[in-house]
């Protein structure tokens, strides 16, 4: 893992996860493991190399605002899982 992307990203952000995720030390682990982990040296953040990704417009959630509640003006909607 370390020859794949350095000391530094190894340390802050694969090895405390992968030994939470597995149970046991890095050490220990096959190497294939660390194989799946998309590494690329370009600018693009996203996960994978597919045409078709991310999140839909708007998001997952559509939130329709309905008025003010009684009592406080506090305004109120709905959240719609889309």
């Amino acid at each position: 893992a370390i020859s794949l992307v350095g000391t530094t990203v190894y340390e802050k952000l694969i090895k405390g996860y992968t030994e939470k995720q597995w149970g046991m030390p890095c050490t220990e682990l096959p190497t294939f493991i660390i194989k799946r982990l998309p590494v690329r040296m370009i600018y693009d953040n996203n996960y994978f190399n597919d045409k078709y990704q991310g999140i839909p417009i708007g998001g997952y959630t559509q939130i329709i605002k309905v008025g003010a509640r009684k009592g406080d003006n506090a305004e109120k909607v709905i959240l719609k899982l889309v």
